[in-house]
């Protein structure tokens, strides 16, 4: 369930900052035709880097739990706060923290790690069991000619 939010949310955000993108550069294009002063283009420009900077922090506390909800599915170990380069604050709030990116690739590593680990015998068991048939099919092709 919370994965289906979780995509969902991340997606609604990342439409949401393609129609800030859309609409700030009509409004520059607008101003730049008006001949508007530069402080107001740049009052613009400023105004939608704010609005995208909110947006991508609320991403990475997003991102921040749902990987926090998958280490402690997995029990796999989640970066602690004493691990500096892989945690930001946001700016927002100076308070709350979340993963950098070096945090989110160590993670992303570790649940992939275990991934393989946990199915990597089932898929060799897979493909040996197809050799087996198809060498079964060329067997019994032989045999009938």
């Amino acid at each position: 369930m919370f994965n289906y939010s979780y995509h969902k949310k991340r997606t609604e955000l990342l439409n949401q900052e393609k129609k800030i993108y859309k609409f700030s550069s009509k409004e520059i294009k607008k101003a730049r035709e008006a001949n508007k002063p530069l402080i107001e283009i740049q009052g613009i420009e400023h105004l939608e880097m704010d609005q995208i900077e909110m947006i991508r922090e609320e991403i990475r506390t997003l991102e921040t739990r749902y990987y926090r909800m998958k280490t402690l599915e997995k029990s796999l170990p989640f970066p602690k706060y004493d691990e500096e380069e892989k945690w930001d604050r946001c700016r927002r709030t100076s308070e709350e923290r979340v993963l950098s990116d070096i945090g989110i690739t160590s993670v992303r590593t570790a649940i992939r790690k275990e991934w393989k680990e946990k199915y990597e015998p089932f898929f060799t068991l897979m493909m040996l069991g197809i050799g087996l048939i198809g060498a079964l099919i060329g067997l019994v092709a032989v045999i009938n000619k």
